[in-house]
């Protein structure tokens, strides 16, 4: 296993079943070694989370490109010099790939220029419906040309600007809002430092979603 994907103040969600549904409590590495890892005291309600001592608890954390499914046994909660709980080392780390299959809904304003159209017929007024580290799906008043290559940049949250080319993959107009037209871009070459930015920025939104009870 590679210690390395588990770092001091990382933040970590803590699920007391092996399917990770049901509640979902959050926390932050505090301390490793070989055999541990301390955490923050996951709280219920406002209250320290009790478990019983050799009951198997199960996490997720964000590496770089990847989210990471791990298993721990929970040992022992310490209240001084301040409130944590005492973990095995993770084990059974599974490796989920986010990239491609992990999309959120959003509503970032993106400019787009299509390489194929002049300057007066250029799209305005763009915004991200959903992103992905692979993609994102535009809502536009116009429709793209199938296959065109595109320029896009666009601002993340306590980011910066993205900017990166892509591929119009797919349109849809959809029944629901017959004036407007889903355009889904695939990124094409976009740096992994990149990625890893909007992947983070999903994650994090997700979580505030979930903390907020909107999923």
């Amino acid at each position: 296993m590679d210690s390395g994907l588990f770092q001091v103040n990382q933040r970590v969600e803590i699920y007391l079943s092996k399917s990770r549904q049901g509640d979902v409590f959050y926390s932050r590495i505090e301390e490793i070694t070989p055999t541990h890892m301390i955490i923050s005291m996951p709280m219920e309600k406002g209250q320290p989370l009790v478990v019983n001592s050799g009951a198997p608890v199960y996490g997720r954390l964000l590496g770089e490109t990847a989210l990471y499914l791990f298993k721990s046994i929970f040992i022992d909660r310490r209240m001084s010099p301040r409130p944590v709980w005492l973990m095995s080392f993770p084990s059974e780390v599974q490796k989920v790939q986010l990239r491609e299959f992990v999309r959120i809904s959003s509503k970032l304003p993106v400019a787009v220029r299509v390489e194929t159209l002049p300057s007066v017929m250029q799209p305005t007024g763009l915004f991200i419906r959903d992103i992905s580290g692979g993609g994102v799906q535009i809502l536009s008043k116009q429709p793209f040309p199938s296959r065109a290559k595109v320029s896009l940049r666009f601002e993340l949250p306590e980011v910066g600007p993205i900017e990166t080319k892509g591929e119009v993959t797919r349109v849809q107009q959809p029944k629901s809002d017959p004036s407007s037209y889903w355009v889904g871009v695939k990124f094409i070459d976009l740096p992994e430092k990149e990625r890893s930015h909007i992947i983070k920025y999903i994650f994090k939104l997700e979580v505030e979603r979930r903390r907020k009870g909107l999923d």
